[in-house]
């Protein structure tokens, strides 16, 4: 999944997780190190995401249930994670899109040859 996403995204770090058209999960830095190797980003689902904002200096996240998370990134630079899982969101839609299109496809050619047989 991660080496689907570096393609898709074209970055090595920070990349976002796409499980399904309706999981994507995009990291925001939600606090700082306190101890080396420790772990400073949570992961949000974009699905869930209302809007992004500055409140006081402070890039948040608003979820579409009214919860505000601070972040620790400007505000540019978490419109720049979004953009990227917008990008892995489109790429699975496109997926399931072809996909769909490929089985109607497959399913009038059937009933075609069904209709020949009559």
């Amino acid at each position: 999944m991660r080496d689907w996403a570096k393609v898709k995204v074209g970055r090595r770090l920070w990349l976002p997780l796409g499980f399904s058209w309706e999981l994507v999960l995009t990291p925001i830095k939600v606090r700082d190190v306190r101890v080396k190797g420790d772990g400073t980003l949570g992961y949000v689902n974009l699905t869930h995401i209302k809007r992004v904002k500055e409140i006081e200096n402070i890039a948040s996240v608003e979820l579409n249930n009214g919860v505000i998370i601070p972040v620790l990134w400007q505000l540019e630079t978490l419109r720049h994670h979004l953009k990227d899982a917008i990008l892995l969101h489109f790429n699975i839609v496109h997926v399931i899109d072809k996909t769909i299109w490929k089985r109607l496809y497959k399913n009038v050619e059937m009933l075609q040859l069904y209709k020949k047989s009559e």
